[in-house]
């Protein structure tokens, strides 16, 4: 498996989730946000972040598994 089928089998995975997973999915690991600031941004414990960014982890990963089968 190549990196580049992985790239791509992501970004398909990420144009099907929802916008908001997707503004969380940007903020944290392009801008950089800790849990803490996209916390207070979207108005969420740090805790609620944490465990939402672990879900659209999952989610993520199953997709991208599925597209490379």
């Amino acid at each position: 498996m190549k990196a580049d089928e992985r790239a791509t089998a992501l970004e398909k995975c990420l144009s099907d989730i929802s916008a908001k997973h997707k503004i969380m999915i940007r903020k944290y690991y392009t801008d950089g946000f800790t849990m803490e600031e996209l916390g207070k941004s979207l108005q969420r414990s740090a805790g609620s972040v944490a465990v939402a960014l672990h879900r659209i982890r999952i989610i993520l990963s199953d997709c991208i598994r599925k597209q490379l089968t």
